[in-house]
């Protein structure tokens, strides 16, 4: 029509998924079904400008809300899942967690996990640390469920440095419960290190470190100083029962970095590898294949020891 006037809308895609349907039903296009509905809307004597535009204003607000709800919905139970895979965790379902968060009724709490109630950031945050997961991705979708640290250990130097770091717990948590070392098994053996402070939370640190032949001095240096630092721990009675090696493949160790997958699942299903044990001790590696435990194993245990007869204080230490 002569002098009409162009207005652009924004509209949720379901809505204008049914426009568009209902204009195919009564052979209009999209543009004279939405100019057909809006003079309609004027029909009502008692319907003003100001209150159509504020039930626009209400289905927008229903539809956003309902997408918050959906999209908490699907957070708390993709957790709850992965929690149930960790060993140690009973099956768990909304009611218990109710229970187990001192709730007097499931009610509220089952309706978080279907879908029909926003849980408060204070309950968020509750949730997240039951969990085991990170509040800032259940409340907002920031990051991922289980974040990963990098730890950078060039800046210690000394074996007690090294153990400390192990075993030291994260803050909020008393203890340390198990700390394992994976070696990526790859050429280039990227170390992660997941310390474990109870069933249901662990961290996973992605470290500098590499148990490899393609290493600088710098990470030759530090090779010698986390291979004292696993005999200290072996040799050490109360740290002994609390350290585990193992070793991944590269997509299980992606996962890990990630950070998407429960880390405690991940190690439940893989197999204890002992070459913490073995990896300081000249008696054990001396005896074993060239390939014992990945490829070039010994010429790293070789090459540690070579760099630690090198260094006076470093020999000290070892055997």
């Amino acid at each position: 029509m002569a002098g009409d006037i162009q207005v652009n809308l924004r509209i949720p895609p379901d809505l204008k998924q049914k426009l568009l349907e209902q204009a195919e039903f009564n052979g209009r296009s999209l543009n004279l079904e939405m100019n057909y509905r809006l003079v309609n809307s004027f029909s009502t004597p008692n319907d003003s400008y100001a209150d159509i535009i504020q039930k626009m204003d209400e289905i927008v607000a229903r539809h956003h809300k309902t997408k918050r709800l959906s999209a908490i919905k699907e957070r708390l139970n993709t957790v709850l899942v992965e929690l149930c895979k960790v060993p140690m965790i009973r099956q768990l379902a909304p009611a218990r967690i109710a229970y187990e968060l001192g709730y007097e009724r499931a009610d509220e709490v089952v309706r978080w996990f279907e879908g029909d109630l926003e849980p408060t950031f204070t309950q968020l945050e509750q949730l997240a640390d039951y969990l085991g997961c990170h509040a800032a991705w259940l409340m907002f979708d920031e990051g991922c469920p289980y974040p990963t640290k990098n730890k950078d250990f060039s800046n210690l130097n000394t074996v007690e440095a090294v153990v400390e770091f192990c075993f030291e717990p994260e803050v909020g948590f008393d203890e340390v419960q198990k700390v394992s070392f994976i070696r990526n098994n790859i050429h280039t053996g990227e170390v992660l290190i997941i310390k474990q402070f109870d069933q249901k939370h662990a961290q996973v640190y992605i470290t500098n470190i590499h148990l490899s032949d393609i290493v600088g001095a710098t990470g030759a240096r530090m090779q010698a100083l986390f291979v004292l630092a696993l005999k200290d721990i072996c040799k050490h009675g109360e740290y002994k029962h609390q350290a585990m090696s193992y070793l991944f493949d590269a997509a299980v160790c992606e996962q890990l970095k990630q950070g998407v997958e429960h880390p405690l699942k991940l190690t439940a299903r893989a197999t204890y590898t002992p070459w913490m044990d073995d990896i300081w001790d000249r008696y054990m590696y001396e005896k074993q294949d060239a390939n014992y435990y990945w490829h070039g194993y010994r010429d790293v245990c070789f090459r540690v020891r070579a760099y630690i007869n090198e260094d006076p204080k470093l020999r000290e230490m070892y055997p």
